[in-house]
């Protein structure tokens, strides 16, 4: 029988196929008592957890994207996703502040594992689904869109997965935003969106299951607030901070709203905290009935039109209620 070499240090080389993913050969380890046999090594190979990757030029960020990188961190510069380029659907992308990147010029929407860090992130007219990976994570930058939600054309930011997103000190301008599963919270610092559905839609013919949970600081609304919409169940949990829903979009006929339960949608609200208001001129609640609720006449009054404060919660009509229930709105 011919004798196999044996190789040094107990280890050997491995060498991926030409032209293929493995780029670099591997140096594996051989664990006592593995054997040759003829030309053949039987061997298990754990999986690797996948490295970030840091990205500070466009060279870079296209490299790691079609290496459907599992973890991207934009350290620097204004990068962007163009044509067809699309992120690993599990990835984990990190925007460091003073950093952008944009995926308004790519032909598809994104889909993405988490999100992360206080950069930009430009929309335009593209739709991006975060958390898939159903991990919590925390942004405080900016997210922008293109348009508002009235209008024919305009981005989307969905929350997607199990996990909490925290968004203390975001600003997240035009378009619309939804949380379609999990949560998204607000602990502190002041933050803007534009326009948020709290748990909306459908999947399967069941409810997509959102929360917004305010514990600090202060969030506001310069569109709508939307507490369970379109099929959807939300709730909007408040144990301290301040939610306010005032007009900021510029056109009365379509600013500010606030709907707890909206479109054969379901909403909740529960609020324990102290000194938390909520002040807003309303243009848009017209045609918003629940049980024995006469749908309230429309307002353009800069009078506030709703308040939290506990143990009271909102009902869609912006008067404090003391029992929250479902309220649909039929138009």
């Amino acid at each position: 029988m011919r004798r196999v070499p044996s190789l040094r240090k107990d280890s050997f080389l491995l060498q991926g196929p030409p032209g293929g993913k493995l780029g670099s050969r591997a140096r594996i380890a051989l664990l006592p008592g593995t054997a040759l046999v003829g030309a053949a090594l039987c061997v298990s190979l754990a999986v690797v957890p996948a490295f970030a990757v840091d990205v500070s030029t466009q060279a870079q960020l296209d490299q790691a994207v079609a290496n459907d990188a599992a973890s991207i961190n934009v350290v620097a510069g204004n990068l962007a996703l163009t044509g067809a380029q699309t992120f690993n659907p599990a990835v984990d992308l990190s925007i460091t502040a003073g950093a952008s990147l944009s995926v308004a010029g790519a032909t598809n929407n994104q889909v993405i594992g988490s999100l992360a860090g206080a950069g930009t992130l430009t929309l335009g007219l593209k739709g991006i689904a975060v958390g898939g990976n159903n991990a919590n994570a925390a942004f405080s930058g900016t997210i922008s869109m293109t348009n508002q939600g009235y209008n024919s054309t305009y981005g989307t930011f969905a929350k997607t997965g199990s996990g909490t997103l925290t968004i203390d000190n975001a600003t997240i301008t035009q378009g619309e935003s939804y949380i379609t599963r999990g949560a998204m919270a607000q602990t502190s610092g002041n933050t803007t969106v534009t326009y948020l559905a709290v748990g909306t839609g459908t999947t399967g013919g069941n409810p997509n299951v959102g929360a917004l949970n305010v514990s600090g600081g202060t969030i506001s609304f310069g569109t709508g607030l939307q507490v369970g919409d379109f099929g959807g169940q939300g709730t909007l949990n408040q144990t301290g901070g301040t939610v306010r829903v005032e007009a900021t979009c510029g056109d009365p006929a379509h600013c500010a709203a606030l709907h707890i339960g909206n479109q054969g949608g379901t909403g909740t609200t529960t609020s324990a905290a102290a000194n938390s208001t909520s002040s807003a001129r309303t243009t848009s609640s017209a045609a918003v009935q629940g049980p024995n609720l006469p749908a309230p006449a429309r307002s353009t009054s800069a009078a506030p039109v709703s308040l939290i404060s506990p143990p009271t919660a909102l009902s869609s009509s912006g008067m404090a209620t003391k029992t929250p229930r479902p309220i649909h709105r039929k138009d």
